[in-house]
């Protein structure tokens, strides 16, 4: 739609009547944010656009990959800004480029670091379901293959520890993300108030 350049602000709207956008980016703020390498922007499948009341929605599945940055065929988990998205994704490349759409996306992100991805939370998290999966590989009610992939009770208790590590690691390089692009925006704001001031005098 030639509108994306010429009138954006149409095109948003035009845009917005078929498409849940913000719910969109809600999605990729979190995919994002917790690593995911098999999805939309690296491989075209584990999604479904359905429509609901004349406005379709986008439907992520299979997410079984995701807390993973790298994975086969040396596919990695888009970078936070999605700089390196190119046109054969159009639906992201198309809608993170408009800087409305984008400030919209960085402060999903924010607010999913606040409320969700924290660490306080994810210990939390971790550790009650920690309670309720350890007798299924450590006690009696232990699971064998080909119930489990995990070789040993060690193992259960190192892959826990080792996804608490990815989460603390992971939720400290989203907040710089998110820390920087506010700095970024603030200089911006500051700039074109020092401009203003300047065109006055």
């Amino acid at each position: 739609d030639a509108s994306r350049n010429t009138d954006k602000q149409e095109w948003r709207q035009q845009l917005e009547k078929i498409f849940d956008v913000k719910e969109f980016l809600r999605y990729l703020a979190v995919n994002n944010t917790v690593g995911n390498w098999d999805t939309y922007g690296q491989v075209p499948h584990n999604s479904y656009l359905v429509n609901i009341n004349n406005k379709l929605h986008w439907i992520p599945y299979d997410l079984n990959l995701s807390f993973q940055l790298k994975g086969g065929n040396n596919r990695t988990a888009l970078s936070m800004d999605m700089k390196e998205v190119g046109t054969q994704w159009p639906l992201i490349k198309n809608i993170i480029e408009d800087p409305e759409y984008y400030a919209y996306y960085k402060n999903a992100v924010k607010e999913f670091l606040e409320r969700s991805f924290n660490n306080a939370k994810i210990e939390k998290y971790l550790s009650s379901h920690k309670a309720v999966l350890t007798p299924h590989f450590t006690g009696s009610l232990i699971e064998t293959k080909p119930y489990t992939h995990l070789s040993s009770p060690q193992a259960f208790t190192n892959s826990i520890l080792d996804l608490e590590k990815y989460c603390k690691e992971r939720h400290a390089f989203v907040l710089e993300f998110v820390n920087n692009q506010s700095s970024i925006l603030l200089k911006k704001i500051k700039f074109k108030t020092q401009k203003k001031k300047f065109s006055v005098l």
